[in-house]
């Protein structure tokens, strides 16, 4: 019996060990990247954003309030439904530029405009990466406003989108939303998405 129980307990203790070691990699990880440079690379997989240099809060914010607007959210739909990629992407810059000339006096364009005019500013998606989402979506107000994933978070599995009064929401990515939700995600992809629509 003692010959067994003491078997039993050095297992135990290696088992915890083990989960220890493992727990101190995944923290580690976790700091590494946090505090990591955010690189051409990791831009071009959309999966972080450098948020001491790029606001994607407030263009996430603004451009909420401004597809609190129904012909906003028409052009929205009619840019989307243009686009000849298969999932109907968009530029971020490439839509903001052609709703200012149609919403030459949208404050939140301006906004966003100002943002994205910078030199740094990465290429970006705007798009329903569910399809299910795009489907449903038929320029109505049920709609999220769904910024980038931050270098900066310990939490990897999580989104902040805003409704089209301003209210702030947590997605987590693994149970998505049953309200359509447009992201912003670094660019993914290589081929162009620019909207056929006319200027």
């Amino acid at each position: 019996m003692n010959e067994k129980g003491g078997g039993k307990m050095k297992q135990r203790i290696k088992i915890g060990i083990g989960l220890l070691v493992i727990f101190g990699l995944l923290l580690g990880m976790a700091g590494l990247i946090a505090s990591a440079e955010v690189t051409k690379e990791t831009r071009e997989v959309g999966l972080f954003w450098n948020e001491t240099a790029v606001d994607f809060d407030t263009i996430a914010k603004n451009l909420a309030f401004f597809l609190a607007e129904p012909e906003a959210r028409l052009f929205l739909l009619e840019q989307i439904n243009a686009s000849p990629d298969s999932e109907k992407i968009l530029y971020l810059k490439d839509f903001v530029e052609k709703a200012l000339k149609k919403f030459p006096e949208s404050e939140e364009l301006k906004r966003v405009r100002a943002i994205i005019a910078e030199k740094d500013f990465p290429k970006t998606d705007l798009y329903f990466p569910m399809e299910e989402h795009r489907e449903q979506w038929k320029g109505g107000e049920n709609l999220l406003i769904v910024r980038p994933l931050s270098a900066f978070t310990l939490d990897l599995f999580r989104k902040f989108a805003y409704t089209l009064d301003g209210e702030r929401k947590e997605i987590i990515l693994f149970d998505p939303p049953e309200t359509p939700s447009l992201m912003m995600i670094l660019c993914e992809h290589r081929q162009d998405h620019t909207s056929s629509t006319s200027n």
